[in-house]
């Protein structure tokens, strides 16, 4: 799902969630009828046992419908995708279990009228669930904002950026990193060089080798980087790993001097590629150098500029194929496959 869909009414979206949502709540109706019956002389533990039995019944359904149809629409392998979504939806549907019960109990002692007990809190928690919704958007519209303000700025930093956040998730993934860590990875590919917004035309675009003068003012863009996240609010760790991302593992980097594991996993993955993406793109002052090349660089710096684990992981992830393709940079930072909060384009939170 693109941030171009996010705060849009997709009709096809709408009639899928209440169809299956129909069908989820039929069954579970059904099994829960086999199970009590008329419900009379039942116990309590048999009918709470039913109870579960039908909201997993539903759960089960709504998973499944959810998962194959989010697994289509943005080709993420199904299996994958079931994991992410039963991650944070088993947690609600074990919430609204006791939920249901006490509405039912109510219902059976007070008839309908006892329901209107629940209307303000089920209320207040759609109106949670909203307002954590506008904040998903509002961090991704920023992050929108901040990527285009950057390729007006300066094409080049722009796309190098989608490349670096793109492949920088592809890594991270080799490191068997769960979802939320492998998209921290990425926002921060995708924000690394952000600071370079302050940074003057005359040093940004300059052909040739900086000075030192020039080159101290450029050393300030992880830094400002980082504040500009903070300050928009933006990229959580990320801003964190967006300023250590020109630090060395042997400890001779910028702009604090961090050295090994003190440097984060997710920045020592981002530096591997910004090094790999910036030999292997043409830049004013020089010719891209072929992928051979800019490997056998990359496995020079192992253990000196980089963590030798990630380069070795990075080197098996590239083999013979350059890294290097525009139709990622072609197809803007959506490409980049950043989840904007739970994919409930078809969805249990809609």
């Amino acid at each position: 799902m693109g941030p171009e869909y996010l705060g849009k009414v997709r009709w096809p979206s709408v009639m899928f969630n209440r169809a299956q949502f129909g069908i989820s709540g039929w069954a579970a109706g059904e099994i829960f009828y086999l199970l009590v019956g008329t419900g009379k002389n039942l116990g309590l533990a048999h009918v709470s046992l039913s109870l579960v039995v039908a909201a997993l019944t539903a759960f089960v359904l709504n998973l499944a419908f959810v998962s194959f149809a989010i697994a289509l629409r943005t080709n993420r392998g199904l299996i994958e995708t079931l994991r992410v979504h039963f991650k944070w939806a088993l947690p609600s549907v074990l919430l609204m279990i006791p939920i249901a019960y006490s509405m039912a109990a109510v219902y059976k002692g007070l008839g309908p009228y006892g329901e209107l007990m629940f209307i303000i809190p089920l209320a207040s928690i759609r109106y949670i669930l909203a307002l954590l919704r506008r904040a998903y958007l509002t961090y991704f519209n920023n992050i929108d904002i901040l990527l285009t303000a950057l390729n007006f700025r300066d094409a080049y930093t722009y796309g190098h950026s989608i490349r670096v956040g793109h492949y920088a998730g592809k890594l991270a993934e080799q490191f068997g990193m769960p979802q939320d860590r492998v998209q921290l990875v990425k926002e921060a590919g995708l924000l690394h060089d952000v600071g370079k917004l302050a940074t003057p035309d005359v040093i940004l675009s300059k052909v040739g080798r900086l000075n030192h003068e020039e080159g101290t003012v450029m050393k300030d863009h992880p830094i400002i980087g980082s504040h500009i996240l903070e300050e928009l609010r933006v990229g959580g760790c990320a801003r964190h790993f967006v300023r250590q991302h020109h630090e060395r593992w042997d400890g001779f980097g910028y702009p604090d001097r961090l050295t090994r594991e003190e440097i984060a996993l997710e920045t020592r993955i981002v530096s591997v590629v910004d090094a790999y993406d910036a030999m292997t793109t043409d830049r004013p002052y020089r010719r891209s150098l072929p992928h051979s090349v800019a490997l056998k660089e990359i496995e020079r710096g192992s253990d000196n500029q980089f963590d030798p684990e990630v380069v070795q992981k990075f080197v098996e992830m590239c083999g013979d194929k350059n890294l290097v393709a525009e139709e990622t940079v072609a197809q803007g930072w959506n490409h980049v496959g950043l989840r904007k909060g739970p994919d409930n384009e078809h969805g249990q939170s809609s």
